[in-house]
């Protein structure tokens, strides 16, 4: 399988990292799998955690309605930035919107509420080295500093693993990760050749020449694939992601 995916790779451009693992037997493939790559929105995953690891942790309240106003509206991606300021909107919708649209605004609000170094604080405790929060989305001054966030593949992996099997902090917090990655509403990387039966929770990200899709693919036996790709042709990048973990879920479910 490992020759499948190098044939696969072989003429995409930029850096391509992957790494896969079937849950079951403990099978594990991997390439480039420990590089960085600057992270676009699957940032938001260690967001995610540090979220509920303040919650657990009586830090934070999730219910805590907080207040959109039109100078916490930044672009790209969401639905936030289209409504009308003033609404209320609680930290766990702030977080649902984050990941299953990858909402911008919501992700820069919770930003400011959790704080970005609790985040990284979080990551290094729980092992991840190479997972950094370093500026907020769309923050343009800081991009053109070079400031960016990152992420490893086997890392974001190992994330994976342990939600699926209740370990990431606590069973509850595991819980409502895995709940919120199967509402995601990309659907074009990861899930695009996928029978629509599987059940897949993942996110997504995306910026110019780069792509990214990290998930569990709840197939007969089922297997996590991480494909993130950085200074790439994104339409070639993701029609090869479409096609491996297409043939991995044909391996899977039988």
């Amino acid at each position: 399988m490992i020759s499948i995916f190098k044939e696969y790779i072989k003429d995409l451009d930029g850096k391509i990292g992957i790494y896969y693992k079937n849950l079951v037997s403990g099978e594990v493939l991997e390439i480039n799998s420990k590089e960085v790559f600057t992270s676009a929105s699957i940032i938001k995953i260690a967001i995610l955690i540090e979220t509920l690891r303040q919650s657990k942790d009586g830090e934070i309240d999730l219910t805590k309605r907080v207040k959109l106003l039109d100078e916490y509206k930044v672009g790209s991606s969401g639905v936030l930035n289209t409504l009308d300021a003033g609404i209320e909107v609680s930290i766990k919708d702030l977080y649902t919107l984050m990941i299953v649209v990858s909402d911008n605004t919501a992700t820069n609000m919770l930003a400011d509420i959790i704080g970005l170094e609790s985040v990284n604080k979080t990551m290094k405790k729980l092992g991840y080295e190479n997972i950094e929060f370093n500026r907020k989305m769309m923050d343009e001054v800081g991009a053109k500093k070079g400031i960016d966030n990152y992420v490893s593949p086997v890392e974001i992996a190992d994330i994976l693993e342990k939600v699926y099997r209740g370990q990431l902090i606590n069973q509850e917090i595991s819980e409502e990760i895995e709940r919120v990655l199967k509402m995601q509403k990309v659907k074009y990387k990861i899930p695009y050749l996928l029978d629509k039966s599987i059940a897949i929770g993942h996110k997504t990200g995306e910026n110019p020449g780069v792509t990214h899709d990290a998930g569990i693919i709840y197939t007969k036996e089922p297997f996590i694939f991480v494909f993130f790709s950085n200074d790439t042709n994104v339409i070639e990048a993701e029609k090869v992601m479409q096609l491996i973990v297409k043939e991995l879920s044909v391996e899977n479910s039988n």
